[in-house]
């Protein structure tokens, strides 16, 4: 079984330093890249620079579970600005903020990708310093490169955890997993799409052939 929840001391730093030195939009910035399977959600992970929070108290009590960023975020958006203010139209559990208040944690924007393995992964970035609109700025002018640091962030996490792994094709609803060398191959299986050993293709097109 694929292992892409878990803590592992030499993935988290890896991960933490690459997303870090990619930020240099910001002077100062929280960030947290997280990965849920949209169909369980008890599986989950999150790093962050904000460990206090994120990595202790937020994972160890499910908190993603009725955070409305999460929420939203698997509801198919690429990516939103968020505040208690404007979370607090949507489902889940606003009252998060007050217990994030108390880590800096109050205004971000979240982008989004959907993969192979049914799973959403998220960038968000927290603002640290500075005032809203500055933020918000920020975000406007390097929008498409914050989409590439998410994907390429992605990517690197999975190849440590020994996964080839893309965003979503259109179409797509199952994967196929095969070992290629060192490493575990997955790719899309589109509808209509017949994956058979050679051995089963041999046997069908003999009769077939009949």
């Amino acid at each position: 079984m694929l292992d892409l929840f878990s803590h592992q001391k030499k993935i988290d730093t890896g991960m933490r330093h690459f997303i870090q030195k990619q930020l240099i939009m910001f002077e100062s910035v929280i960030f947290t890249y997280a990965l849920i399977n949209k169909s369980n959600s008890n599986l989950f992970y999150v790093l962050s620079n904000r460990t206090d929070w994120f990595e202790s108290d937020y994972q160890v009590n499910n908190r993603h579970r009725t955070d409305p960023v999460i929420i939203m975020s698997t509801s198919g958006l690429s990516d939103f600005y968020w505040d208690q203010a404007a979370m607090s139209l949507n489902l889940g559990d606003v009252n998060i903020f007050e217990s994030a208040r108390d880590y800096g944690v109050m205004q971000g924007h979240t982008f989004t990708l959907h993969d192979e393995l049914n799973n959403v992964a998220m960038l968000t970035l927290i603002r640290k310093t500075g005032e809203v609109f500055e933020f918000r700025q920020t975000i406007e002018r390097n929008r498409n490169s914050f989409r590439k640091i998410l994907r390429k962030s992605h990517e690197k996490n999975m190849r440590m955890r020994g996964v080839e792994c893309d965003v979503i094709y259109p179409g797509c609803r199952r994967y196929q997993i095969y070992q290629k060398a060192d490493t575990r191959i997955v790719r899309p299986i589109m509808d209509g799409e017949i994956i058979a050993s050679v051995d089963t293709l041999a046997e069908i097109v003999k009769k077939a052939g009949f």
